[in-house]
């Protein structure tokens, strides 16, 4: 029993690594290397392709929802003096810039907006 104790003290320890042996293979490693810069890339064709297509896509429905808000605007009673564009007598009155929503509804269906700054800037 103690020699069977013994050698199987024996096995385990001849089974972990030494403390020595770990430090001597740290000692070994070479230093990490440091990372490489992220190089910029020119975008591919399809890339570019494929985000046009996404922005079509994003404009589209913004065109759709703008035209949903004109209508609802327009079918108020609230802004009924705004749908149609002021009568001559009254455009002295009103800045040429002002526009009246049956106008930017028609604005919206031609596609006259192609971003979102230039419907900002109307």
């Amino acid at each position: 029993a103690q020699r069977a104790d013994f050698f199987e003290s024996l096995a385990i320890a001849a089974r972990t690594p030494s403390q020595v042996a770990t430090r001597q293979e740290e000692r070994r490693k070479p230093p990490p290397l440091p990372e490489a810069p992220v190089l910029p890339r020119e975008p591919s064709k399809e890339e570019m392709e494929l985000k046009a297509f996404e922005e079509q896509q994003v404009m589209r429905r913004l065109r759709m929802v703008l035209r949903e808000v004109l209508l609802r605007l327009m079918e108020s009673r609230k802004w009924s003096i705004f749908v149609d564009p002021p009568e001559l007598e009254e455009t002295e009155a009103v800045p040429e810039a002002l526009l009246d929503l049956s106008s930017f509804l028609r604005r919206v269906n031609d596609g006259w907006f192609t971003s979102v700054s230039k419907f900002q800037k109307e």
